[in-house]
């Protein structure tokens, strides 16, 4: 059964939905997803989203260089998170605003990396990947929540 109508209509939307995100200047890559998830980390936090040209982190918010990830939970209910061009010693940031989404609507948790786990580093790619849990994303963790639902933002 051909879908080429369905297609044509998302297609449609699709356009509607990126061109209204620029004018909203929610966009700046090609990375949809990304740019509006940086945008919407960046209002939370009270952070200055950087240019796409920035290496290393995403956002400032005083002497904070912020690197925000956005990710879906795989089947152990984990969060793989890879960092690429980073040293063994040096992620390039000093804060990971991590954005998830939820049953309820999303969340963030910010994260000083000196708080977070040990991340493994890939000597070959010059990348470090770190797994996070929700047993790990708690308060006790010095982890700061935000839980965004369609009526705003609680900070926990």
């Amino acid at each position: 059964m051909k879908r080429t109508t369905e297609i044509v209509e998302l297609l449609d939307e699709y356009e509607k939905i990126v061109a209204r995100a620029k004018d909203m200047k929610l966009i700046s890559t090609k990375n949809f997803v990304g740019d509006i998830i940086e945008t919407l980390v960046c209002d939370e936090l009270g952070a200055e989203k950087c240019s796409a040209s920035q290496k290393g982190y995403d956002a400032v918010r005083g002497k904070d260089n912020i690197q925000i990830k956005y990710r879906s939970a795989n089947k152990k209910g984990e969060y793989k998170i890879t960092f690429k061009n980073v040293t063994e010693q040096n992620v390039g940031f000093n804060v990971l605003a991590f954005c998830c989404k939820t049953e309820e609507g999303y969340s963030i948790f910010e994260i000083r990396v000196s708080d977070l786990p040990e991340m493994k580093f890939i000597k070959k790619k010059k990348h470090k990947v770190l797994f996070l849990n929700n047993k790990y994303l708690s308060d006790k963790n010095k982890v700061i929540r935000i839980d965004i639902e369609k009526k705003g933002a609680n900070k926990t």
